[in-house]
């Protein structure tokens, strides 16, 4: 449930922004929307599950931020349920689309479901497969940063045409940070898989520094942005600035399997979330 806030408070921003040009908010899509939310969001974890099974019986320095839910590695789950549980949370995403079309008049709605659910697929599943091809973590920023906020908005407004395009580049960096920070304790058994994540890529070192400079260059377009107020932004910015300090200091000792790599990864989640909940409260003010 910790992961859910990663797909919550996304989608929470989108809202926010529609309700602060329309000062309303249709309750029942907000209750759907974050249905929506938590079906997508076992639908990744279920799916993810089955696509790495080979890599995350590999893992030994997985953390509750990564090497995937282990209920396959444990067998707690069989093979057969988790596949029968992805395919249910695929046909309840896509019913929920279509509710959203049909009864509630968002005819893109069910467009923005299917995206949501083909980034995964591109993600892990062949032939794009692009975890192990490389660029996987511009997916997940993608869809984070990206499609959330925007499914959001539409939602509410029913429309994109007024959305602020601006809030989209302050989160993209920090989102592609985050999607580094996660890959970082899997780096042994990711390197074994032949995947080519950015920390494989580049080696730990070298990814745990452009985790830092993605979340300085997200802080940093936050503080230039001239339609918030100036008290607000350092406010939002507050707990990432404390949190990128915080990845500095762990910078020489955070290795796979430390228990300094894990506080890395939780303050580097931490200043995606506060900074993203941060922005819904202020558009919901």
């Amino acid at each position: 449930m910790p992961s859910q806030m990663y797909i919550f408070f996304p989608l929470l921003l989108g809202q926010a922004l529609a309700y602060s040009q329309t000062r309303g908010l249709n309750w029942l899509i907000f209750g759907l929307a974050h249905l929506y939310g938590l079906l997508i969001q076992l639908y990744i974890v279920y799916a993810n599950d089955l696509a790495d099974i080979d890599t995350d019986s590999n893992n030994r320095t997985f953390t509750p931020f990564s090497g995937g839910s282990r209920v396959l590695v444990t067998g707690a789950i069989s093979l057969n349920a988790m596949k029968k549980g992805t395919w249910l949370m695929v046909a309840l995403n896509l019913l929920l689309g279509l509710v959203f079309g049909v009864f509630f008049q968002r005819p893109v709605a069910p467009v923005f479901v299917v995206g949501s659910l083909l980034l995964l697929w591109s993600y892990s599943y062949p032939p794009i497969r692009q975890s192990y091809r490389g660029g996987g973590e511009i997916l997940q920023m993608l869809g984070v940063a990206g499609l959330l906020p925007l499914f959001g908005f539409y939602l509410q407004r029913g429309s994109i045409a007024t959305f602020p395009w601006i809030l989209i580049v302050v989160l993209l960096p920090i989102h592609l940070g985050c999607a580094i920070a996660t890959s970082l304790p899997d780096y042994p058994s990711d390197k074994l898989a032949g995947k080519r994540t950015a920390t494989v890529l580049l080696g730990v070192f070298r990814a745990k520094v452009l985790v830092m400079l993605l979340n300085w260059l997200s802080i940093g377009l936050l503080m230039a942005n001239p339609y918030m107020a100036v008290g607000c932004r350092v406010r939002i910015a507050l707990v990432p600035v404390i949190g990128n300090l915080v990845l500095l200091s762990l910078l020489q000792r955070a290795d796979p399997g430390t228990k300094h790599l894990f506080y890395f990864v939780l303050f580097a989640i931490l200043s995606i979330i506060t900074l993203v909940a941060g922005l819904s409260l202020y558009f919901l003010w």
